[in-house]
């Protein structure tokens, strides 16, 4: 299979641009409805978003298409009327799709669950849990539903899309990389886990979800279609990566982690992540070549059409993508082609809520989180506003406009149903709530003066100011903040410190996951003051002389910490009580004790524990603190110790998963008798999918013919767990693991299991070898029926070998290629019968394929052989005949 890999960076950082008085996200109830498609067994209306106005563009018009023209007359992009949605709007009207229009068949697969495991450079261990909950589900759904109209439209009536469907409630599990502590302070978070080890690109398609489709058309009784496909998405849960694409031969692949758009921009920015992606990989089959995906298929006129300048910006700010460069201010009339790269920096700020002014009040220069700009500027009159630049955050860009400002407040206040933010250059109030927090004055312990607030988590933006004025400027030596706080759910949740310009100038961390301290670097100082989940009130303390030793305070803001990093935050309402914080003196003798603190003593456990140290393991395996447990558990995957091990036997059967995997791991690691006596009985009889996968996994790393009988009862409903315990029974070189695999193969439902299977099945075996034959023949998944082929051309068995070799004429292309490859790698004299087959196939690539085969074989070819294509004139099949003749020493008739 060619799997090439391609860049996994965003395609939107250098495209994002404004649209005159964008679409506001409210009209989204006005969408334009024609019909519905069953999805999922639902039926979901198909949509496309209303018209916007005319952009006001200079260049020429052929028939109904405008061409945008730039500064040396060259032809940038082409648009009907506003630039935007409305364009395929009127596509769509005056297109409609037709009876004839061609079969686009597109494939997705959604994967509602996921688990990341990430390990800090101080050996914390941290989990990343997400998943897709059925409200998500549908505005995924949803948006399918708009993509599936706006290619229509893009192609102008000449396709019918045709949206197969499927989620996957097989948790993803995996490891993936601590973000760099240097770049990132707490919690300027801007999306580093980019570079996560668990990656959604090429090795992935490759693995997982290439097997479940056909390259080529390979009709079989059932009648179901499994591919060719025109594009296949996979939609997953892991808070990890962005958008991700690669060609797995002929087929264009990508990969979108919903969770990198927040509840708030989903349904705005997921179909236009959908659409751009999809004129992503229609490049990508025209790059290769392809005759089988869209090269050829699609309009190129339909890959420039726009998606709309807004909604291209909400993607690239949930991404968090963007590297502004200075160019000149400009009318907001004119932007509609500029990028990030054309703008100035205008401003650089922690704030990335509200709709701030920025300098004095008379400026008219304000900012607004890119992804409220559609609102935000459709308050605005176009002539009465000046694009000034970017604002940069961590969790995104702002646009800075220079216009009245007071329409654009109100605007995004009442979408966000809340006060807007006060003016950077006046005093803060106390109790003033941005964004996704509502206050209210209350009580904190013994009925002292408080806050109440409520997190709409479901958001996760915007904070609260809990402190503010001159008192906190005045802030001197060994000084501390101090108040009470309570909370109900275990939040990432944080004080930031504001000088008097909006710099920021340190944090608490007061709850959640985030790393602490002593694992963040950067200059700026992160206290860990954790308090307890358990809604009681509990007292908290914040040193400030290192907050302030370069800046006054003038602000104190409750925010989300890292809530997009770790566990994402509440769907409902998180209710927070805290008393009135004072400035006072520092307790003589501070330090802080936290979970952190125990997490980082843990993770420094080397070689034979101290007494105390096993005490602190053993409380560390029953914590109800995440991180503290799971730290324990990575402990125990390098360190021996007996008085664990019951617990590990009793962790290793947990519903969480990925205590269970952790668990399960230290248990092989102490290697007793007892430990894989239970990782025995958990292959066979443990209580969820993931028990008998893990075991499985940890049985594959000690093959022993005793334990396959053991494997032999792994039935799961999860196809990963079938697959671990298919892998264990291949590392165990017995008869009996043998026919276990071979009975597997006529019985698993999964392609990648029976890949799998493939790949490890034993062919000097004849019954196990007469069942991979049969696959081979007759299995409806191309690369199923490859790898068997692959396994059985080198089987000791001559009339079962001389069965494999006619694989070279197997139905689909991708087949054949693949095989001859095998052949090549390979080289065995017995080969050379099917070469003489292969190069003589109607499809030079196989022809190609073929010559490349016969290069590699041990004895002498003679031209003869190969005569067929002495004359051959497809440019890489005359490639592969030069260098057969060069590796074997005979002439090519010059052409």
């Amino acid at each position: 299979m060619d799997t090439p890999h391609l860049p996994t960076t965003s395609v939107y950082s250098n495209r994002i641009v404004l649209m005159t008085a964008a679409l506001a996200v409210l009209a989204l109830a006005l969408q334009q409805s024609s019909g519905t498609v069953r999805l999922l067994g639902r039926d979901v209306p198909i949509t496309l978003p209303p018209a916007g106005p005319a952009l006001s563009n200079q260049g020429v018009q052929f028939g109904d298409w405008k061409f945008a023209t730039d500064a040396d007359g060259t032809i940038v992009r082409r648009y009907l009327n506003d630039g935007g949605w409305g364009d395929l709007t009127d596509l769509a009207a005056k297109h409609p799709k037709s009876t004839l229009a061609k079969p686009y068949p597109i494939r997705v697969f959604i994967l509602q669950y996921a688990t990341l495991i990430e390990s800090s450079p101080a050996g914390v261990v941290r989990q990343r849990r997400s998943s897709i909950d059925d409200s998500e589900l549908n505005t995924i759904l949803s948006s399918l539903a708009t993509l599936k109209a706006s290619i229509e439209a893009a192609t102008e009536g000449a396709y019918d899309v045709r949206l197969e469907v499927s989620s996957d409630d097989d948790p993803v599990f995996g490891a993936c990389d601590f973000a760099d502590p240097v770049a990132q302070t707490v919690p300027t978070y801007t999306g580093a886990d980019e570079a996560s080890t668990t990656s959604f690109g090429p090795e992935y398609f490759r693995q997982s979800i290439a097997p479940r489709i056909n390259d080529e058309k390979f009709d079989v009784d059932d009648g179901v279609y499994r591919g060719p496909f025109a594009a296949v998405y996979v939609i997953h849960a892991a808070l990890s990566g962005g958008i991700e694409f690669a060609r797995v031969d002929n087929t264009p692949m990508a990969s979108l982690a919903y969770n990198r758009f927040t509840d708030m921009k989903a349904s705005q920015a997921l179909p236009v992540a959908l659409f751009e992606s999809w004129k992503r990989m229609v490049m990508l089959s025209a790059a290769a070549g392809s005759s089988k995906g869209m090269a050829g298929a699609v309009p190129i006129d339909a890959l420039n059409i726009p998606s709309g300048p807004v909604w291209n910006a909400l993607v690239a700010a949930s991404l968090r993508d963007g590297q502004p460069h200075s160019v000149e201010s400009v009318p907001l009339t004119s932007v509609d082609s500029l990028g990030t790269d054309q703008l100035p920096v205008v401003k650089e700020s922690t704030d990335p809520c509200g709709v701030s002014r920025l300098g004095p009040s008379d400026s008219g220069q304000f900012e607004v989180p890119v992804g409220l700009a559609d609102l935000a500027l459709s308050a605005v009159k176009p002539e009465d506003a000046t694009v000034v630049g970017w604002s940069v955050h961590p969790d995104g860009l702002g646009v800075v406009v220079k216009a009245p400002t007071n329409e654009a407040e109100a605007a995004v206040a009442k979408m966000k149903g809340s006060p807007s933010s006060e003016p950077s250059n006046s005093p803060a109030v106390v109790g003033t709530a941005v964004g996704a927090f509502e206050c209210a004055k209350g009580e904190g312990p013994s009925g002292s003066p408080g806050l109440d607030v409520v997190l709409h988590g479901a958001a996760g933006r915007g904070y609260v100011t809990v402190a503010a004025g001159t008192p906190l400027a005045a802030v001197g030596d060994k000084q501390a903040l101090s108040f009470s706080f309570r909370i109900a759910n275990d939040e990432n949740l944080a004080l930031d410190f504001i000088g008097a310009k909006g710099e920021w100038l340190g944090t608490a961390l007061l709850g959640g996951d985030a790393p602490g301290p002593e694992e963040v670097t950067g200059g700026l100082p992160v206290y860990d003051v954790s308090v307890p989940a358990d809604d009681q009130w509990h007292s908290v303390t914040v040193p400030l002389e290192r907050i302030a030793a370069t800046a006054s305070i003038v602000e104190v803001r409750l925010v989300p910490s890292y809530g997009g990093r770790y566990e994402r935050l509440s769907r409902g309402q998180l209710k927070i009580g805290m008393s009135l914080p004072s400035v006072g003196a520092l307790p003589p003798g501070w330090s802080p004790t936290t979970s952190s603190d125990a997490a980082l003593a843990l993770a420094a456990i080397k070689g034979t524990p101290t007494a105390e140290q096993v005490t602190d393991i053993q409380n560390g395996l029953k914590s109800g603190n995440a991180t503290l447990r799971l730290t324990a558990l990575s402990v125990l995957s390098r360190i021996k110790l007996p008085e664990a091990e019951q617990a590990l036997i009793d962790l290793a059967q947990s519903s969480l998963v990925p205590v269970a995997g952790l668990a399960t791991r230290a248990l092989a690691f102490q290697d007793t008798d007892a430990a894989w006596s239970a990782i025995r009985q958990m292959a066979e009889h443990g209580p969820f999918d993931h028990n008998r996968r893990f075991a499985a996994e940890e049985l594959a790393l000690k093959p022993d013919p005793a334990m396959a009988a053991s494997l032999n009862y792994l039935i799961a409903h999860s196809w990963s767990a079938r697959l671990a315990g298919v892998k264990a029974l291949g590392k165990i070189h017995s008869t009996s693991a043998a026919v276990i695999l071979a009975a597997m193969l006529q019985t698993e439902i999964d392609p990648v299991v029976r890949l799998g299977i493939a790949q490890v099945a034993d062919a000097s075996i004849e019954l196990v070898a007469r069942r991979l034959l049969y696959a081979a023949v007759n299995d409806p998944y191309q690369w199923v029926r490859s790898a068997c082929y692959k396994k059985l051309i080198d089987s000791p068995i001559k009339s079962i070998q001389d069965e494999a070799l006619k694989g070279v004429r197997d139905e689909a292309v991708g087949v054949r290629i693949d095989l001859l490859r095998a052949m090549a790698a390979g080289a065995k004299e017995d080969y050379r019968p099917a070469l003489r087959l292969a190069v003589t196939d109607p499809v030079a690539r196989v022809r190609a394929a073929a010559l490349r085969a016969f290069a590699t074989l041990p004895g002498p070819v003679e031209p003869n052989e190969v005569k067929n294509v002495m004359e051959d004139q497809d440019p890489e099949v005359h490639k592969a005949l030069l260098q057969l003749a060069k590796a074997k020493g005979f002439q090519v008739p010059v052409r």
